[in-house]
């Protein structure tokens, strides 16, 4: 006789076929079920036992097929012989190569055996706390592998194990060892019935939501779907997470059953009241109050407005139709995301506005609350109607409350039109670039003023100055010959920008001011075709909307956040690096989407000390690799980065000038070939150890050491016959390299070489002429 759990999991997944697309059924098939006989034939073979929950879902549901991840692999010994080990090599258009991988790995001194006992009982890191190879915690000679069974691939060289041998038998594992840096293995918490259920009762509510969405929308549902809506409460068990109560309470409002459906929303908002499907469902329950909210008519937004749901009370007042007595009414409310959405709504008044500048000033004065009230204050100081007097105060806080938090306030206030220009221009003067960013985004600044920012010792500064649409053609001069690349970037994307100034540009070393000159629409024709020629360059596509906006590499998709978006922007969209995210804040994100909150947050433009000594010690090994290359990483940081277990961080390392004669030295004898790349590419590098890096075996080397502005003459000549095509056609980009062997390198026999000295002379000849 079969359990009540495997019926359970029968019925689920029939009710998830009938309700998933005919085209994506092929993802849910189900390998036949094993034979007893088959079953007992490989325990015998193996010499195991396996877990009564794995054993009984092969015999009576399937022998591997749909399931977690990329599928349920089909009972199978399973003998590794080796930790997992995944490398990823990346070739640019212009040939630069960066690879990354797994990293240095314990070798095992057999292949795994079913028969005997898993030792592991808790996670195993790859790496120790302070970064050192960390030994597996099993006797010698076995293997971490012993005792397991292989449940899926999780893709990435990353799965999930089931133990079968051994105390901890029954438990589900996964191992993330194939990761660079920092990996590990470590249970889930979960046995096969808890870890294949999760994934069939998520992927079983994913669906009744879908469908109760078309049913509530007056699509009409085949009679297999509506019998499969109605049947299946089972879905629902005892501790279900807030996506399954929601999904469930969907069905009920299709049913008719409102009151249950409310209970569920209930039961829903006490696991996660902010889930996406308990948001969904709470519109859905409260549907006529939520109409209310969205209403034109005057009693059916004070009747909304006295709701008691939060949720339809912010609806209200948001809604461009609300009165400002209505907003002076919920100017009170007891919900901060209600006083919020007051505080940025049009109608607002001055005295609603001062209202709640005078609620949150008990909070904006005290560490410990400032981050409550922070948005709501937020969205004071840039609403139209701020009385000059609440601009003063909000642009003054740092005066009053010594708290980092404080600064994002009076970078707000410091952009408004309404300040006292007296009270901005000292805090063009201000001693934290955080506010001065704000100054030079402001509009109707002194030029005097925009001038001095000009010249600001912070490359984010000068960038905002850059990004000025009012900003005159002398200081967009200036600015074309910054340090910093994106400054240059938005010179070259600046509207203003004068032709002649963008012909100079095209000669900038930096591919991504040449991508930006590829949208200049004022670059002269003569230039263009110049322009043409050049490696990087690309063909423009569409509208380039980048002028006025934070350029950032993350998890984050869509279009950049422009340089003056707001905190409440910032942290909705989770742009961990825009300028306005407040630095206090970033701590938490971190770990988000794999570490990638980390890896983003990397390039904030002001990291404070103890998270940059945070991010640097970070399990992801890009994120360690991107604050090796922060020009705010100090040197300790950036020579213990220089000994990290991965080549790509110490290549980062290896770039910096700072870094001690002792560790560049060491970096450019080392034996991954990126990290002697790094090497030398540094500015300070020694031109003996140049010379040596000249005649590297590894062509990536060679081209660095071309690329490098303090190679001596002699050997950028000698590096221009290099005999390797990657290493020739990369000298036309060094403007150091004598005319002499850019003429050469234009009769060479390869075209793509040829193609790079052709650009470089018609660049050269139009700077002469």
């Amino acid at each position: 006789m079969e359990s009540t759990w495997i019926s359970d999991a029968r019925a689920k997944f029939a009710a998830l076929r009938t309700l998933t697309p005919e085209e994506q059924r092929e993802s849910l098939e189900l390998r036949p079920p094993a034979s007893t006989d088959q079953v007992s034939a490989f325990e015998a073979a193996h010499r195991i036992r396996l877990p009564d929950e794995y054993r009984d879902f092969v015999l009576h549901i399937a022998d591997g097929g749909a399931g977690p991840d990329y599928g349920l692999a089909p009972l199978d010994a399973w003998t590794p012989d080796a930790l997992p080990r995944v490398e990823v090599v990346i070739t640019s258009v212009d040939g630069h190569r960066v690879s990354a991988g797994t990293g240095g790995r314990p070798p095992l001194s057999r292949p795994a055996e079913m028969d005997k006992p898993f030792r592991l009982r808790e996670r195993w890191a790859v790496l120790d706390a302070e970064g050192r190879p960390n030994p597996l915690p099993i006797p010698a000679g076995d293997n971490p592998y012993d005792g397991c069974l292989y449940l899926s691939d999780k893709g990435c060289g990353y799965f999930d194990f089931l133990v079968v041998t051994g105390d901890l038998a029954g438990q589900v594992w996964s191992d993330f060892t194939a990761a660079e840096g920092d990996a590990e293995m470590g249970p889930t918490g979960l046995s096969f019935r808890g870890w294949y259920m999760g994934w069939l009762d998520m992927s079983l509510a994913s669906a009744i939501v879908d469908h109760a969405r078309r049913a509530l929308a007056g699509q009409a549902l085949a009679d297999a779907e509506r019998q499969a809506l109605v049947a299946h409460e089972r879905v629902v068990a005892p501790g279900a997470k807030a996506h399954t109560l929601a999904a469930r309470g969907l069905v009920d409002v299709f049913l008719g059953r409102d009151e249950e459906a409310a209970r569920r929303l209930a039961e829903a908002e006490a696991v996660e009241r902010h889930h996406p499907l308990v948001d969904e469902l709470r519109r859905v329950v409260h549907r006529q109050a939520f109409a209310d909210a969205a209403s034109e008519r005057r009693e059916d937004l004070e009747r909304a407005a006295r709701y008691p749901v939060a949720e339809v009370r912010e609806h209200v007042a948001q809604n461009p139709a609300t009165a400002g007595d209505v907003l002076a009414a919920l100017a009170d409310d007891p919900a901060d995301a209600v006083r919020r959405a007051v505080a940025r709504h049009p109608s607002s008044s001055t005295e609603t506005l001062s209202r709640l500048l005078g609620r949150a000033a008990r909070s904006l004065h005290s560490v410990e609350e400032l981050e409550r009230a922070l948005l709501e204050a937020e969205a004071i100081a840039l609403h139209p109607r701020a009385a000059p007097g609440a601009l003063a105060s909000l642009a003054t806080l740092d005066r009053e409350i010594d708290a980092p938090l404080a600064l994002w306030l009076v970078r707000a206030a410091a952009r408004h039109p309404a300040l006292d220009p007296d009270l901005r221009r000292s805090l063009a003067a201000h001693r934290s670039p955080v506010v001065r960013h704000a100054v030079a985004l402001a509009p109707a600044l002194d030029p005097a003023d925009v001038a001095a920012l000009a010249r600001d010792a912070d490359a984010a500064v000068r960038m905002a100055v850059a990004a000025r649409p009012d900003l005159q053609a002398s200081l967009l001069e200036k600015l074309a010959g910054d340090p910093k690349k994106d400054v240059r970037v938005m010179v070259a994307e600046h509207p203003n920008a004068p032709p002649g100034l963008l012909a100079r540009l095209t000669a900038d070393p930096s591919s991504s001011v040449i991508y930006a000159l590829c949208y200049a629409a004022a670059l002269p024709p003569e230039d263009r075709a110049i322009l043409e020629l050049h490696p990087h360059y690309q063909a423009p596509e569409g509208k380039h909307e980048a002028f006025g906006r934070w350029r950032y590499t993350g998890r984050v998709s869509g279009p950049p956040l422009p340089l003056d978006a707001s905190i409440d922007e910032a942290q909705r969209y989770g742009v961990y690096s825009h300028p306005s995210f407040p630095t206090p804040l970033l701590a938490p994100h971190i770990e988000e989407q794999y570490r990638l909150g980390g890896y983003e947050m990397a390039l904030h433009p002001w990291l404070p000390g103890d998270l940059l000594e945070v991010l640097s010690r970070d399990d992801y090994g890009y994120t360690r690799s991107r604050i090796a290359g922060l020009a705010a990483a100090p040197l300790d940081i950036i020579e213990r980065l220089s000994r990290d277990v991965l080549g790509m961080v110490r290549a980062a390392a290896a770039e910096r000038a700072e870094l001690s004669a002792e560790s560049w030295e060491r970096l450019s004898r080392d034996e991954d070939d990126d990290v002697r790349a790094g090497a030398a590419a540094n500015p300070r590098s020694p031109a003996e150890g140049l010379r040596r890096l000249a005649r590297d075996p590894e062509r990536w080397v060679r081209r660095a050491v071309l690329w490098n502005a303090a190679a001596p003459p002699e050997l950028l000549e000698e590096l221009a016959r290099d005999p390797e095509p990657d290493v020739r056609r990369a000298a036309p980009l060094n403007a150091a390299v004598p005319a002499e062997a850019v003429a050469r390198l234009a009769a060479d026999p390869l075209p793509e070489v040829r193609a790079w000295a052709e650009w470089r002379m018609r660049l050269s000849a139009r700077s002469a002429g």
